[in-house]
């Protein structure tokens, strides 16, 4: 296995979850930019943490969903990002033309700018290794920035959301807030400056950790309080679900209590942004278990997101328009009644994914040929 490629890239759970949870999603995405007018079309733009063997892309690209350009054939509306410049460069030539950021997504995303050119020494610094490091992150972030916006946010980090070391709200949230603000500036095409009325976020976290710090439990708890207190039904809803109180949630059931709160915090960092959950499908959650020492469990949320309207700078200040307040209300209704789908051996038992398996790699070998002599 090349350094750098997914482990679990054959795994049917992972796989289920592509087909069954992002692939609908991504599918309808694509048909609304087809649905324009002829000059007014254009191809899905997609953001993701793809690694080496880029599965999720050539899933796309064998749905039509992503297209390499017509004219060049390359892939130069997927953007991601790796560790390393050595593993971007090892993606790119399974997905040619596409444009990667080598380093730490986070650490990039959250890295203060400073001057017009980042890559010149500021005269009041040494031009030593670590300056050389913030600029390198700095003209980075610089790069990403420009790429913006995405018809499709694949934020894929399985890893965890909420990290000890990390200042409230935790690092990954401030990025995730960042990244909406970012979606939200024009996008320049061949016809003309464009606002996206929506996009579609997929999110990966590892549940966890169970011993959650209390201002990260504290968050979680509140955003759940609030809502059971606006709405008496959202309890009986949690009752007939696991027969607990939103109060012995953590304790007892911690794993709901992720389940429901993590989702009501991406909702509120949306809605702070201008955007807000789209109703239909509302979200969509999938959970698994990773083997591992201890095993440890995966939580995939999608969601479709749309922009309020009329915007922020265009209403009173501190309001949300009705619609989305609605649309918030069905959100936490569906969240609280539909529990994450369990994907275990026994769902994908049944469904042979094995020839979406096989398209995807031989789409792989016609890109990076050198792989076919492996």
């Amino acid at each position: 296995m090349v350094a750098g490629e997914f482990k679990f890239e054959d795994d049917p759970l992972k796989h289920y979850v592509r087909t069954r949870g992002w692939l609908p999603l991504c599918k309808e995405r694509h048909r609304q930019l087809q649905r324009r007018q002829p000059k007014e079309r254009r191809r899905l733009r997609y953001f993701t943490f793809c690694a080496v063997n880029a599965v999720d892309v050539l899933m796309l690209d064998v749905a039509k969903v992503i297209r390499p350009s017509p004219t060049t054939g390359r892939f130069d509306t997927v953007c991601f990002f790796d560790r390393t410049v050595e593993l971007v460069e090892q993606t790119k030539l399974r997905i040619p033309g596409s444009i990667g950021f080598a380093g730490s997504f986070v650490e990039t995303v959250l890295t203060p700018l400073a001057g017009a050119n980042p890559l010149a020494a500021p005269s009041t610094e040494r031009d030593t290794e670590d300056v050389r490091r913030r600029q390198v992150l700095q003209a980075t972030k610089r790069d990403f920035i420009d790429k913006f916006p995405f018809d499709v946010l694949n934020l894929d980090l399985e890893d965890l959301i909420f990290k000890a070391r990390d200042k409230f709200p935790g690092d990954v949230i401030k990025a995730l807030k960042q990244l909406c603000e970012w979606q939200r500036q024009p996008l320049i095409s061949r016809s003309g400056p464009e606002l996206l009325s929506g996009f579609t976020l997929l999110f990966t976290t590892r549940l966890g950790p169970a011993e959650l710090r209390e201002d990260y439990a504290q968050m979680l708890a509140c955003e759940l309080e609030a809502n059971v207190a606006a709405n008496r039904l959202l309890a009986k809803l949690l009752e007939s679900r696991n027969g607990l109180e939103i109060g012995r949630l953590q304790e007892e059931d911690f794993a709901t209590f992720f389940e429901l709160g993590v989702p009501k915090v991406i909702a509120k960092v949306l809605m702070d942004e201008d955007w807000y959950i789209d109703p239909i499908p509302g979200l969509v959650a999938f959970k698994f278990t990773r083997p591992g020492r201890p095993p440890y469990d995966i939580v995939h949320f999608a969601m479709n997101v749309s922009r309020q309207s009329p915007p922020r700078d265009e209403r009173h200040p501190g309001t949300i328009p009705s619609p989305v307040a609605a649309a918030y209300e069905a959100f936490a209704h569906r969240l609280f009644e539909r529990p994450a789908a369990v994907v275990t051996d026994s769902t994908v038992s049944g469904i042979d994914l094995k020839p979406s398996l096989e398209q995807i790699k031989a789409r792989r070998r016609k890109y990076y040929s050198d792989e076919m002599a492996q």
